[in-house]
This record gives structure tokens, C-alpha cells and sequence, in this order.
């Protein structure tokens, strides 16, 4: 159903995804859908393909990866300063 307002690329299995996502709502499926477009046109595709929907699968699940440990670092010294106040 979410699927039908996105293109796909000729070889997505929508039943592998759909084994994939046990127990996600039709939100949480919405939102994969929603995900896995915003991944393939960053990387400027025309189709959504199945890496994209596997991608953006583990990204609703377990959210989006910290790429960053700089940014992480500066997280934690912020949080030490907010909780020693």
C-alpha cells in the first residue's frame, strides 16, 4: 500500500521486506518506505532498490547510525556540564 506512491527498481522483493519487518506498524512500514526514498535519492537513483528498503529497514528499527565520534564526545561533555548544573 505505502509502496505504490514510490518507484521501484524492477527486482524488489516486497515479500522479502515484508518477512524482514515482523511486527512493525503500518506507520513503522510507512516510515521505511519514506526512508528508503530519501537513501536513494541521496545517492541520486531513480528507483528504489532492495539495498535501499534493507538500509532504511535497519534505520527505523535501530535508528540512524553515529558516524561521528567527535560529535559523540561533545554530546557527553555537554550532558556532564547540564547534569553537574
Amino acid at each position: 500500500m505505502h509502496a505504490k506512491k514510490i518507484k521501484l527498481a524492477p527486482g524488489v522483493d516486497l515479500e522479502r521486506v515484508a518477512r524482514g519487518t515482523p511486527m512493525f506498524s503500518g506507520a513503522d512500514l510507512e516510515a521505511l518506505i519514506n526512508e528508503a526514498a530519501i537513501i536513494a535519492t541521496l545517492e541520486d537513483k531513480d528507483f528504489v532498490d532492495q539495498l535501499d528498503l534493507d538500509e532504511a529497514r535497519d534505520k527505523v528499527r535501530w535508528g540512524r547510525a553515529n558516524k561521528s565520534k567527535k560529535v559523540q564526545e561533545l554530546e557527553r561533555v555537554a550532558t556532564a556540564y547540564h547534569e553537574a548544573g
